[in-house]
């Protein structure tokens, strides 16, 4: 069976809330399991809304530059996602399956994102894009985890069906 707990700390896992996997989860611990998912998503917005006027305005690199850095960064996740899939799928640990990955991201997250936000004097098109692909690395490594979480959380289609709207409101 594919759903099989890994380990004693996996227990405390929303497998194993349950012995039965097709159990409707409650609002408030769905709520619980898609925070990270609100933090993920309320990154992107002001990265991509305002990181470019910033870069072009302040920093100085060219608008159309900067505009194009940011559309090849977006192509990336073309070959970056469904190799997270892969690794994902076929690296557990103990924790789990997707867990591991998402606490992984973190710091690639935080640190890419307070280098995007405090370029050193003299930084350029060249820092902007290797930051933005470190920071979009941690991305994918934290969405492609919530996501295939929250699809094996239960066998029951319409409760995954819930699950996935809460991760999308979030």
């Amino acid at each position: 069976c594919r759903h099989r707990p890994i380990g004693r700390s996996f227990k405390s896992s929303f497998r194993q809330l349950t012995k039965d996997y097709s159990v409707r989860l409650s609002s408030a611990r769905l709520s619980l399991f898609v925070t990270p998912g609100l933090v993920i998503g309320g990154l992107a917005l002001p990265i991509t809304m305002l990181l470019p006027t910033f870069y072009a305005e302040t920093v100085g690199v060219d608008l159309a530059l900067v505009g194009t850095i940011f559309m090849l960064t977006r192509f990336w996740d073309v070959i970056t996602d469904p190799l997270m899939g892969v690794i994902s799928d076929r690296f557990p640990s103990r924790f789990g399956r997707r867990r591991h990955w998402l606490i992984l991201s973190i710091p690639i997250i935080v640190g890419a994102l307070l280098a995007l936000c405090y370029p050193p004097a003299g930084a350029g098109a060249v820092y902007l894009a290797f930051t933005l692909f470190v920071f979009y690395i941690g991305f994918t490594l934290a969405n492609i985890s919530m996501f295939a979480w929250a699809a094996e959380i239960s066998s029951d289609y319409h409760e995954r069906g819930r699950i996935m709207a809460f991760l999308q409101a979030a």
